[in-house]
Formats: C-alpha cells, sequence, structure tokens
C-alpha cells in the first residue's frame, strides 16, 4: 500500500478537496485500493513526509521531503492534471 500526503496551508478545507480530485483520478487510472491518503500542513510536511511515498501539496513547503513532492494545484485548477496524474503514477509504480 502506498501512502500519499497532501498538504495545504492549514491542512484543512484545500487538502480535503485535494484528496477528493486526487482519489477519483488515481482510481480512474486503475489504482483504486493500492494507496492511502493523509491530510497534513505544509509547516509539517517536512518532518511527516519520511513515513510517506508521495507527498502532494498545493503551497511551499518549509524544509526538505524525504519522499518526492509533486505540485497538486492543477488539481484544484483543472488544468493539465491527466500530466500530473501520469508523473504520480510513475512515481508510484
Amino acid at each position: 500500500m502506498k501512502r500519499i500526503l497532501l498538504v495545504c496551508g492549514s491542512g484543512l478545507y484545500t487538502s480535503r478537496a485535494l484528496g477528493q480530485r486526487v482519489s477519483k483520478a488515481l482510481d480512474e487510472s486503475g489504482l483504486r485500493g493500492s494507496y492511502e491518503i493523509a491530510l497534513g500542513k505544509a509547516s509539517d510536511a517536512a518532518e511527516e513526509a519520511v513515513n510517506f511515498d508521495l507527498c502532494i501539496t498545493t503551497t511551499t513547503l518549509d524544509g526538505d521531503c524525504a519522499c518526492p513532492v509533486v505540485n497538486g494545484t492543477c488539481f484544484l485548477l483543472g488544468r493539465d492534471v491527466w500530466q500530473t496524474v501520469e508523473q504520480i503514477v510513475e512515481i508510484l509504480s
């Protein structure tokens, strides 16, 4: 099971909306059941990232992450989503 950390500024509304959209896109890409998502705050991401395979963020992160980081703003804007999904699938494979 791959672990994905979704990060926004406060870890509340934006990351929840991001989570729904990421889940839908990954499920449509054939990854249903192969990942789990956790929500987090940008200020905690570098510390928490050691426990994850991927971090998807909509903001700038404080510090370095121990896992790959993908900009997830496209999921909120609805532009270039599939290009980012391909990148995520490659990282998780």
